[in-house]
């Protein structure tokens, strides 16, 4: 996680994942009630991920929390509304 000040993101809050390959919603998770737990009365502007980073149970969890949020996808991912 970082912090944006004029331009320049400065990282103060990470985590090491163990696998290799992407990981999962419950990762994504626990590492936004860790930053919740160390900063309670601080507010997340918005999310900002690559495409690694999708999948319904993560983003749903997003909007959930109402927490905007700008993930880069595929050419070839879809995404819709499903209250359409």
């Amino acid at each position: 996680m970082s912090i944006a000040y004029k331009g320049v993101a400065v990282p103060f809050l990470w985590t090491f994942l163990a696998n290799r390959s992407n990981s999962y919603a419950h990762q994504y998770k626990a590492f936004l009630h860790r930053f919740e737990r160390i900063f309670p009365n601080q507010n997340i502007a918005y999310v900002t991920a690559d495409r690694e980073f999708i999948g319904k149970d993560w983003l749903s969890y997003l909007v959930q929390k109402s927490i905007p949020f700008c993930i880069r996808i595929r050419e070839c991912d879809h995404l819709y509304d499903a209250q359409c």
